[in-house]
């Protein structure tokens, strides 16, 4: 599983690297601008911000 990062740094993609087919689509998301991004940036960015989201909303729907 590879990371990459849009120019501007505000979109992040998780892509597999295990088929041809997708090692393919890496190369064209690196042609376009794309760079890999250690793991940890895409922690801090996306992940950890999506799962405190979800938290808050399960939080509010155990209240209601």
């Amino acid at each position: 599983m590879k990371t990459l990062k849009n120019k501007n740094g505000t979109k992040f993609v998780r892509v597999p690297n295990r088929k041809n087919v997708e090692i393919q689509g890496i190369k064209e998301l690196l042609e376009k601008g794309w760079s890999f991004c250690p793991k940890s940036e895409w922690k801090e960015k996306v992940r950890d911000k999506e799962s405190a989201a979800k938290k808050r909303i399960k939080k509010l729907k155990k209240t209601s």
